[in-house]
C-alpha cells in the first residue's frame, strides 16, 4: 500500500486520535492504525472505525443521551439506516428524520428502546430488536400453548 501523502510503502504498526463531537462534547479514542514511516501519515481499517462507532453508541446510551445528534449517531453506531429504525419503531421515516435533526424531541421510551438495541449490539446480541419484529409481525400463538415452567416461583 503507497501512502497517499508521500507515496512510501514503509508501514509499521501504530495509532492514530480519533474524535466524534456529539452535542458539542468529544468523545476520544487512539484507534490502531499503519503508519507511514516517512511521513507519519496514519491509516485506519474500517472495522477500527467502526468498532469506534459502537463505542461511541454505547457511551451514549450509558449516558442516556437523547438529542437528535445522538439518536442518529447511536442509530449509525449500530449499523441501522433510518428507514429500518422506523420499522422497527412503528414510526414514519419522517418522524426518524425529525429527531435526528432536532425538529422534534424522541419520547424517553423510544430512547430507552433505542438505546437496549446498541447496548445489546455491543454485546453480541439482538434481543430487543428480536422483540421489535416480533411485534412487527404480530402474535403467532396457537390456540392451546404448552409453556415450560422453568425456575418459576411456586407460591
Amino acid at each position: 500500500m503507497k501512502c497517499p501523502t508521500c507515496g512510501s510503502e514503509r508501514w509499521k504498526q501504530g495509532t492514530a486520535p480519533q474524535v466524534e463531537v456529539v452535542d458539542g462534547r468529544k468523545l476520544k479514542a487512539e484507534l490502531d492504525a499503519e503508519v507511514c514511516i516517512k511521513c507519519g501519515e496514519a491509516v485506519i481499517a474500517l472495522d477500527e472505525l467502526d468498532r469506534f462507532a459502537v463505542a461511541v453508541a454505547v457511551s451514549l446510551a450509558e449516558a442516556g443521551a437523547r438529542s437528535g445528534e445522538a439518536i442518529r449517531a447511536m442509530r449509525k453506531g449500530i449499523g441501522l439506516s433510518a428507514t429500518a429504525l422506523a420499522e422497527l419503531l412503528d414510526v414514519s421515516m419522517e418522524t426518524v428524520s425529525r429527531w435526528e435533526h432536532g425538529r422534534r424531541d424522541a419520547p424517553r421510551p423510544t430512547v430507552a428502546v433505542l438505546e437496549a438495541m446498541v447496548l445489546d449490539y455491543a454485546a453480541g446480541t439482538t434481543t430487543t430488536v428480536d422483540r421489535l419484529r416480533a411485534l412487527c409481525k404480530g402474535p403467532r400463538l396457537a390456540k392451546v400453548v404448552h409453556v415450560e415452567l422453568h425456575g418459576a416461583a411456586r407460591g
